[in-house]
């Protein structure tokens, strides 16, 4: 192989590594001004590691009353609870298992 095609070989593969490590930023203000932030009394969004089963983790929750364990997406669960510990109890609680990637409160956005 020539010397140039190498070289030219290396140079794409070096693009393509940046071009795929480049993370998309969100743009500053992606909200409307006027947009209000509204947490969901008792519900939280729930993300599980891939292959997580959740009945263990929804196990985890039952002390606080699950009142609904429904699916949004990918390993992802909105949960809501009849007794709401607050979130920091709740990022506590998840850290107790491998199984839950995060907990964040589930909030709404609306604007006037």
């Amino acid at each position: 192989m020539s010397r140039l095609i190498r070289i030219s070989l290396a140079a794409m593969l070096i693009l393509t590594i940046m071009a795929c490590a480049q993370t998309r930023a969100e743009p500053e203000g992606h909200l409307p001004s006027n947009a209000q932030e509204n947490r969901m009394p008792g519900e939280y969004l729930v993300g599980l590691v891939a292959g997580a089963d959740p009945v263990v983790v929804r196990k985890l929750f039952a002390a606080y009353g699950v009142a609904e364990w429904r699916h949004i997406r990918k390993d992802t669960y909105l949960v809501r609870l009849q007794n709401d510990p607050g979130t920091e109890a709740m990022a506590r609680l998840a850290q107790e298992t491998a199984a839950v990637r995060y907990v964040e409160a589930n909030r709404v956005y609306t604007t006037q």
